[in-house]
């Protein structure tokens, strides 16, 4: 699996993700696994209320900036609900209506 991190004080990030400001994302994970030929995408949008906790959304057309929107409203519900977690999404670059057995695969 081959994977570039962006992270730091915004300069860099902002090449990648277009919703960067104050409160995050802390890091994009660009992943691809060159073998199966799966991309992925991993937001840790903050972690000042601890680690980030979210899940994974499966689509053909999914991109960075729809993983940092659904990691800082993940972010955005564990503070409302006085959860202990920051946010954080995945987004894996796929067919969702793909077989199960190749889903499967896919996701593991």
């Amino acid at each position: 699996m081959n994977a570039v991190r962006a992270a730091g004080d915004g300069g860099v990030l902002a090449g990648v993700c277009s919703t960067v400001d104050a409160v995050g994302p802390e890091a994009v994970f660009l992943l691809r696994d060159v073998n199966s030929g799966v991309s992925a995408i991993v937001v840790v949008d903050n972690l000042a209320y601890g680690p980030a906790i979210g899940g994974v959304r499966m689509a053909s057309d999914v991109t960075v900036d729809e993983v940092a929107r659904l990691a800082r409203a993940m972010t955005l519900k564990n503070a409302l609900a006085r959860i202990p977690h920051g946010g954080g999404k995945a987004g894996i670059v796929a067919d969702p209506l793909m077989p199960a057995r190749d889903k499967e695969g896919v996701i593991r």
